[in-house]
């Protein structure tokens, strides 16, 4: 009786048959069989490196609005309501919330930085949201160009939907 066993060569299995009942067939399928250990390497993160970026980033939202641009943000974030915060875009739903809660809980906002402590608001975000806070759009600005109306000519030819029906 023979039985196969699987040996690597780089990284192909190769099947080879050898007898069943030989010690060097247990030998190695021990050896082939042997299970890969699944543990995790130790990743040791840089933990000054991850601090100083947070401070940059706290930082620069100061660098980022003058005095009287955050004493303008604080002021709506602080007084505002749900409704009113969902007002603005990017403050829509959970976002609101969120900071109405914190402000409930926490205290009114005292600077800008205590934004990023509210549930969703991350650096990105909360300097968008302050964008936004100072200068809302109002309404959809579409672009036109000449081009497009050129090109929507060529597509949509001057028929009427009667005489297409």
């Amino acid at each position: 009786m023979s039985g196969s066993v699987l040996f690597t060569a780089g990284e192909r299995w190769r099947c080879f048959l050898t007898p069943s009942r030989s010690s060097l067939f247990w030998a190695l399928h021990n050896f082939c069989c042997r299970k890969k250990s699944t543990t995790p390497k130790k990743i040791t993160p840089n933990v000054t490196f991850c601090d100083e970026n947070a401070k940059e980033s706290e930082n620069a939202l100061d660098k980022l609005f003058s005095s009287e641009q955050q004493a303008s943000i604080l002021h709506v974030l602080n007084t505002a309501s749900t409704k009113e915060l969902e007002a603005f875009r990017l403050l829509r739903g959970r976002r609101s919330i969120n900071i109405v809660e914190h402000r409930e809980n926490f205290g009114p906002f005292q600077n800008l930085e205590s934004l990023m402590n509210v549930p969703l608001l991350k650096y990105k975000s909360t300097v968008q949201v302050c964008n936004s806070i100072l200068c809302p759009k109002t309404g959809r600005e579409k672009r036109k160009s000449p081009e497009n109306r050129f090109l929507r000519k060529l597509l949509k030819p001057d028929i009427e939907r009667e005489r297409l029906k």
